[in-house]
């Protein structure tokens, strides 16, 4: 028996010489919480894209109030130098791109990262796809794509440290 408390606990070889159950243990909670992560995610990014639609069927209240905002402004703007009328419609405009069809596609990116996330800590739970249990655990630490970098980057780190043991990275297949 090893005196070192970091050492590999033995009993519990498969017969590729990996410790198969001890690595189950130790990248269950990880891929679970990683899981956890994409899915708030994944919901998070459907609600983007569906109030990045409606904004452009023009059914999206908020864009709509905004825009009555700009209105109200661009009236009381009588006695304002003679840019800001301009400056006004140049950030309706934007507003509206930003909150339409660009807000689609910056929220379709970060859903599809997402589907990557949940399937990768599925595959990391069943310790199958080391690439993509690593990527995932990446992909959940980038403050862009993930719901907060907050939830995101510790759970990320923890993941990668435990597929960075060599017994774990040594029993997926």
């Amino acid at each position: 028996m090893s005196s070192n408390p970091y050492s590999t606990p033995t009993g519990m070889f498969n017969s590729d010489g990996g410790n198969t159950e001890y690595a189950r243990s130790k990248v269950a909670a990880p891929a679970i919480a990683l899981l956890v992560e994409g899915i708030i995610f994944v919901l998070l990014a459907i609600w983007g894209v569906v109030m990045a639609a409606l904004s452009m069927a023009g059914l999206n209240p908020l864009v709509n109030s905004q825009r009555e905002q700009f209105e109200q402004m661009q009236q009381q703007n009588g006695a304002a130098p003679a840019g800001a009328s301009e400056f006004l419609e140049t950030m309706m405009k934007m507003s509206e791109t930003m909150q339409g069809p660009l807000g689609l596609v910056l929220n379709l990116i970060p859903l599809t990262i997402a589907f990557v996330v949940i399937f990768g800590a599925l595959r990391m739970k069943n310790l199958r796809s080391y690439s993509l249990a690593l990527a995932s655990a990446i992909l959940g630490m980038i403050p862009c794509f993930s719901p907060c970098c907050l939830v995101g980057l510790p759970i990320g780190v923890w993941a990668i440290v435990v597929l960075m043991d060599p017994t774990v990275k040594q029993s997926f297949r």
